[in-house]
């Protein structure tokens, strides 16, 4: 039998247009809001920190942009899943 794994409940609030428009790009891949947040906190701790960054220097975050530019490019992150069927 598999082991019953403890849960909590949190709760956040946010602006209802910021909610309508995550679930709408939640809903593309195929996520829900629960399952979303839970990815992020997982990166969260994956990462010891933010899993992106924070910051106003110029340099640190054109290297993310970079990195972000590449992860598409090779199809990690993608738009549209319908592009990639040939």
């Amino acid at each position: 039998m598999a082991e019953k794994r403890d849960t909590v409940m949190i709760s956040a609030n946010l602006d209802a247009e910021t909610k309508k428009k995550a679930e709408k790009i939640f809903d593309q891949l195929g996520l829900n809001m629960t399952t979303a947040i839970n990815l992020y906190l997982k990166a969260v701790v994956k990462a010891n920190g933010l899993p992106f960054p924070i910051t106003t220097d110029a340099e640190t975050l054109e290297r993310f942009k970079k990195l972000s530019r590449y992860h598409y490019e090779l199809n990690i992150i993608t738009d549209d899943n319908s592009k990639k069927k040939s």
